[in-house]
């Protein structure tokens, strides 16, 4: 099992503001995965804290919410 990289409340906050979003838009890890055009394991590892996000990450993140990454950037900054 790898270790998460997790190390601050504020990589948390991230990480549960990513799940609480795709669980909100009713998305599979896979489903994201695909808007995304990513992998699963992609997704898997950053909601498990195995893998840092890139700022252009969020980006992609909001877009297959339907999010403003604005709105995306408020909820983790007030998680």
């Amino acid at each position: 099992m790898a270790k998460s990289m997790i190390r601050s409340p504020q990589h948390r906050a991230l990480i549960a503001v990513l799940v609480g979003c795709r669980k909100q838009a009713g998305l599979t890890q896979m489903e994201l995965a695909r808007a995304m055009r990513r992998t699963q394991s992609f997704v898997a590892q950053i909601e498990k804290g195995q893998r840092q996000v890139y700022v252009a990450e969020l980006f992609l993140f909001a877009r297959a919410f339907k999010l403003d990454p604005q709105e995306l950037f408020r909820r983790v900054a007030t998680w």
